[in-house]
């Protein structure tokens, strides 16, 4: 997720490209998180799929976004409890722990 770390990870507003606050309207999406495989996730502003405020999933095997049906809280939630295992396992490979 992103959000700035000593990982070097960018923040919210570098990694979306915002200037200072007021500079401009609402962006029509805000990326919140990249996937080693290639994905991304990010809450729509109403320029994706779906209702405003709901995450929303681009994903490399379809090459378009998907709505997740839940706000970032719940994409929250379902990174902490282990469920993006089972989220990608379509994408995943026999051995890929290994």
């Amino acid at each position: 997720m992103l959000g700035g770390s000593s990982e070097g990870l960018p923040d919210l507003a570098a990694a979306n490209g915002l200037g200072p606050p007021g500079a401009s309207g609402p962006p029509p999406w805000l990326t919140i998180a990249f996937h080693v495989l290639g994905s991304r996730f990010a809450v729509n502003g109403g320029g994706l799929p779906g209702q405003p405020g709901e995450v929303c999933y681009w994903g490399p095997d379809t090459l378009a976004w998907t709505p997740l049906g839940g706000g970032y809280s719940q994409f929250a939630r379902m990174l902490l409890s282990g469920a993006l295992a089972d989220f990608y396992q379509d994408l995943r490979w026999p051995g890929w722990q290994e």
